[in-house]
């Protein structure tokens, strides 16, 4: 699939935007000399407005995900600058050098142990929305590991959290219809816990189906 997507530039200010995750500021980021920009592969961006004697605007992230697969699932994108993932400094899903903790079945100090936050523009696209539901949906927020000894396998399971320093306290989409919750603080997104196929697991299937 190929499309236009046109971005509005108000009069005086001009256009600046990243696709590798990080934040587009006046030193960072590609200055665009229009307002369309041609999709055609796998692509995130981030735009940003500057003007003269004014704050910047707000960050806006989009996805453009192309369908190379049957997605029976919503899609969710985490879209941040890489060092917020995999950096060795503070990377939170990295074994690193040395900045972490020991514990969950490990000796030595790895950066997974570490409950850091990172901020993330976390997306939720629908396949197949539902009923009175716009199917999408996208928020700055908070990402952190979690788990116990699942920790150390790829993928590892991470929350979502909705934090006051984006000014939002909340998660306001209602991602689970058997349940009556319109808000929601933290979104968990688990690998299985100890059924994985790396320690001898099905298939990262039984502890949800257990749980429900």
């Amino acid at each position: 699939e190929r499309f236009y997507v046109t971005v509005d530039v108000l009069k005086g200010a001009q256009l600046r935007y990243t696709t590798d995750g990080t934040t587009p500021t006046l030193t960072n980021g590609e200055l665009s000399t229009g307002k369309k920009f041609f999709i055609t592969k796998t692509v995130t961006y981030r735009w940003r407005l500057f003007q003269t004697g004014k704050l910047p605007s707000p960050v806006t992230t989009r996805s453009y995900i192309v369908r190379d697969r049957n997605y029976t699932l919503p899609v969710v994108s985490i879209v941040t600058d890489q060092q917020n993932i995999t950096g060795n400094e503070y990377g939170v899903d990295v074994r690193g050098i040395g900045n972490g903790r020991s514990g969950n079945g490990e000796r030595g100090n790895v950066n997974w142990n570490m409950d850091w936050e990172r901020p993330v523009s976390f997306e939720y696209i629908e396949q197949n929305p539902k009923e009175n539901s716009e199917g999408y949906f996208q928020q700055e927020a908070d990402l952190s590991i979690s788990g116990g000894w699942s920790r150390r396998q790829s993928p590892r399971s991470f929350k979502i959290k909705a934090s006051k320093t984006y000014d939002l306290n909340s998660l306001d989409y209602r991602f689970f219809d058997e349940l009556p919750y319109n808000k929601n603080k933290t979104l968990h997104m688990r690998n299985g816990g100890n059924d994985n196929p790396s320690n001898g697991g099905t298939g990262r299937f039984k502890d949800p189906a257990i749980q429900t």
